[in-house]
């Protein structure tokens, strides 16, 4: 038959017993729902096994008093110490939550702090240290910034040698080195965190894993718009110009004095001495770029091949004494033969003072008078002239009343009518052409009236001549076309 069981403060009070007597405080055991609770300590969730009030009506038993009979009821079973806001229970009272004793929800003290005082803040335990110094919790001490704390280094910091240095220091760049920065001669090292870098300072420049001097070649070569003179660089718009009487190679292109293209000859090389040819040469003599000895002569022709000579006075020798002139004859003449004499201006003659003539003496030309009679013109003075014709004109014009021929414009090849006229086979006199309704005889055609008319035989008389389309006849005394038209036999009209 099973064993009464017996009332739970009866069974805690036994409990407490046995841990008086293994010397085990239950006081110090925390409740099992504490954040600090370390479960491999002994704890407990009841509140009737903490220290009861000191005041209870029916004395509650201690920890070493005997316990209630069994069956007894306990008025205080289930009553728990009751503390404020900021505080809370350690044993049996109320501890402050904000001191270093009972920091946050510890019954025990906050640890002791090397070189430094331990504070309780926000309910944990934290240090304060002097200046220079800062805490580390894990080992509950104040020290150096650059010391490990807990076996680790800040972010951005590495271990060396005890302390942390930084990733970017020049001395431990990188997150593992503790080796300065290797960095040649005249050069400044820096870090990025993670490697190290060089710049050469200022008047030098990096050549591989050095910094030279600005101005020296780097494996004997020069950079851009630089050359190599004399050992150095030297940009190429700052290359000293040729001396060309000092033998150096100035200018760096590998000549030397007059050798060297900018001392061409005549080029001063040293006291009365020049360049000649690419040697430095006396100043004064026949050589190229020499300048000529005071009095020396020498041989010349002047423009027509002349001989003359020229005198050297101040190092130059003056004009030749063959002057320039002009070559040749001056004697010219004209087409038709008359002769004359060029002036020279300078090196050129003039033109032929005998002018061109429009004929010659002896040339003669065809002419002919108003009445068609042919005759000739001698040349004179160089022209033809009309007055010379030897068909010359008659004293009478020809004017209306003069005699004529029947059928002729001219009588006996002498007398000629005028345009306006016509010889009148009645009277054998010139006659004026007729205008329209002038008499005429159709016989005689239509010379009688005026060119723009026609004769027309059926009345005698002077007719406007037809225009196009108009009826027309060939035959004498029939009507005629106006000028520019001509009758068309087979339609007879005017085309």
């Amino acid at each position: 038959m099973p064993s009464p069981r017996l009332p739970q403060r009866v069974s805690l009070f036994l409990l407490m017993a046995g841990l008086a007597a293994c010397n085990l405080d239950l006081r110090d055991a925390p409740l099992c729902s504490r954040p600090d609770a370390d479960p491999t300590k002994i704890c407990s969730e009841q509140p009737s096994i903490a220290p009861m009030r000191a005041d209870a009506a029916d004395g509650p038993p201690s920890p070493m008093s005997p316990p209630p009979a069994v069956g007894e009821p306990d008025a205080n079973n289930d009553v728990a110490l009751a503390c404020q806001a900021g505080s809370h229970r350690c044993s049996d009272k109320c501890v402050d939550s904000a001191s270093v004793e009972h920091c946050g929800a510890s019954c025990s003290p906050c640890p002791m702090v090397l070189d430094g005082t331990a504070v309780c803040t926000s309910g944990a335990c934290e240090g304060r240290c002097p200046d220079g110094k800062v805490f580390c919790k894990s080992q509950s001490a104040c020290q150096a910034p650059t010391a490990p704390c807990g076996g680790g280094c800040p972010a951005g910091t590495h271990e060396c040698s005890g302390s942390c240095v930084s990733n970017s220091d020049i001395n431990s760049c990188g997150p593992t080195s503790c080796s300065a920065c290797p960095t040649p001669a005249n050069a400044d090292a820096s870090c990025d965190g993670r490697a190290c870098a060089w710049s050469c300072r200022a008047g030098f420049q990096a050549c591989g894993m050095a910094c030279l001097a600005l101005g020296i070649p780097c494996e004997g070569k020069c950079g851009a718009g630089e050359t190599l003179c004399a050992g150095r660089c030297v940009a190429n718009t700052q290359v000293p110009v040729e001396n060309c009487g000092n033998g150096v190679d100035d200018d760096c292109d590998g000549a030397i004095d007059c050798a060297d293209s900018n001392c061409g000859n005549g080029t001063a090389c040293g006291q009365e001495r020049i360049c000649g040819s690419g040697q430095c040469i006396a100043e004064c003599g026949n050589g190229p770029g020499q300048k000529c000895c005071e009095g020396a002569q020498t041989g010349c022709a002047n423009n027509c091949g002349t001989m003359g000579t020229r005198t050297c006075r101040g190092g130059t020798f003056g004009a030749c004494s063959a002057a320039d002139t002009c070559c040749g004859d001056p004697a010219c003449s004209n087409n038709c033969g008359e002769k004359g004499s060029r002036t020279c201006n300078g090196t050129t003659f003039g033109a032929c003072p005998v002018p061109r003539r429009a004929c010659c003496p002896g040339d003669t030309q065809t002419c002919s008078n108003t009445c068609g009679m042919t005759g000739s013109i001698a040349c004179r003075g160089g022209a033809f002239n009309k007055a010379d014709c030897t068909a010359k004109e008659s004293a009478c014009a020809g004017g209306e009343g003069q005699a004529c021929r029947p059928g002729k414009s001219c009588d006996n090849g002498l007398f000629c009518c005028p345009d306006s006229g016509i010889c009148g086979a009645e009277v054998n006199r010139c006659l004026r052409r007729r205008d329209t309704g002038g008499q005429c005889n159709y016989a005689d055609g239509d010379g009688q009236c005026l060119p723009t008319h026609y004769c027309d035989g059926d009345h005698d008389a002077c007719q406007p001549r037809v225009g196009r389309g108009a009826t027309c006849f060939n035959s004498p005394g029939s009507p005629k076309c106006a000028s520019g038209l001509s009758c068309n036999e087979v339609t007879s009209t005017c085309q």
